[in-house]
């Protein structure tokens, strides 16, 4: 306790105790009970160190959000309380709660070395300017970050091991539920099983999605969609049904009875190094991490689904295959490739008669 007591001095006592609180998610506010009952009594450390109660403050805007999430209003306020001199001593239960990337947590020790702040735990007070501390807060830093990235990684090859065993639950599209059991099973609703199994009724007969969009918006007839989460979880809704909702549907090996994961890629492990850039990656059936067919009923069989890719695939512009009928005056009409996002263009006439055409990428459609 003396050693501690040496490092607090009376500049320290005269300025501000920041007490920072943060629990990564909304989860861990509710259920966490004692690490939040913990954070709030370093208020009693504070003031046992030699602040007043009325020098000590509190901040706990940033409960609920990572310590890698950039965004946090906390966060910066602390720092600017720190650059502007204000602050004697930040508390809090563990000093890398602080923040679990490397960059901000370097620019936090620097600005605390630069105003001599203190940083003060549970167990232990670092005094930023002495090297013996500012190397553990170093090490410690780096340690946390790396155990972070150990653990995150860990969790996502179990649930991908999960997921090849077709173990792995998540959330189905609409048609489809999990039973008490936790197996897919088509929708006991029979309206959403109708309007599933017209929508590949129509693509069977018309081999367009665009056009089966057409006959759903001729006919006033909507399609469903199941919420997840929110005040409206399990609930079915209806809406209109769009293009990309139709391509999302006919690209889908769940409706025919398949368990598949892993068809879309958001590391850059699975990602090619030319579209490191994109958010999410489109990836080919061989490179998912697991298809599993026959897995559970399905609305259509599997010699139909890959019918239908190739028949989508066919209507894609630029393909070699005759494609999707289109009309109009324009002579590129389902040919025309975005540069940018390598979707089709949607033509637009406009003057008298529709005389000028004009090619418009509208990828939100």
């Amino acid at each position: 306790m003396s050693q501690i007591k040496r490092k607090i001095r009376l500049d320290h006592l005269r300025r501000q105790a920041y007490i920072y609180i943060r629990q990564s998610t909304l989860r861990q506010v509710y259920h966490n009970q004692e690490s939040r009952r913990r954070q709030y009594a370093l208020q009693e450390r504070a003031v046992a160190l030699g602040w007043s109660s009325s020098a000590v403050e509190m901040i706990d805007e940033d409960q609920g959000r990572s310590g890698r999430d950039s965004d946090r209003p906390g966060f910066q306020r602390l720092m600017e309380a720190i650059s502007h001199g204000e602050v004697g001593a930040v508390f809090c239960l563990e000093v890398s709660r602080l923040s679990r990337r490397s960059s901000t947590w370097h620019a936090l020790v620097e600005l605390c070395v630069e105003q001599d702040t203190l940083l003060i735990d549970e167990e232990s007070v670092y005094d930023p300017n002495l090297p013996d501390d500012q190397l553990m807060l170093g090490l410690r830093g780096l340690m946390k970050e790396s155990e972070l990235d150990t653990l995150r990684r860990r969790m996502q090859l179990s649930r991908e091991e999960k997921a090849r065993r077709g173990e792995l639950r998540f959330h189905p599209p609409t048609g489809l539920v999990h039973d008490r059991r936790g197996n897919l099973r088509l929708d006991p609703d029979e309206e959403v099983q109708g309007a599933v199994r017209l929508l590949f009724e129509q693509f069977r007969r018309l081999g367009s999605a665009a056009a089966v969009v057409r006959y759903f918006d001729d006919h006033d007839l909507v399609f469903p969609i199941r919420h997840f989460g929110g005040v409206r979880d399990g609930e079915v809704g209806w809406k209109p049904l769009t293009y990309q909702r139709t391509l999302q549907v006919l690209h889908n090996p769940l409706y025919a009875g398949a368990y598949a994961y892993g068809r879309r890629a958001y590391s850059r492990q699975r990602k090619p190094r030319e579209m490191w850039g994109q958010r999410e990656v489109k990836m080919p059936q061989e490179d998912w991490l697991s298809l599993i067919w026959d897995a559970f009923p399905s609305y259509i069989s599997r010699e139909e689904y890959e019918a239908n890719q190739r028949r989508l695939a066919a209507n894609r512009p630029g393909s070699k295959e005759s494609g999707a009928a289109r009309s109009g005056a324009a002579s590129l009409s389902g040919c025309v490739i975005c540069g940018v996002c390598g979707r089709a263009m949607q033509v637009v006439y406009s003057g008298t008669g529709g005389r000028y055409v004009t090619y418009v990428c509208r990828p939100w459609r």
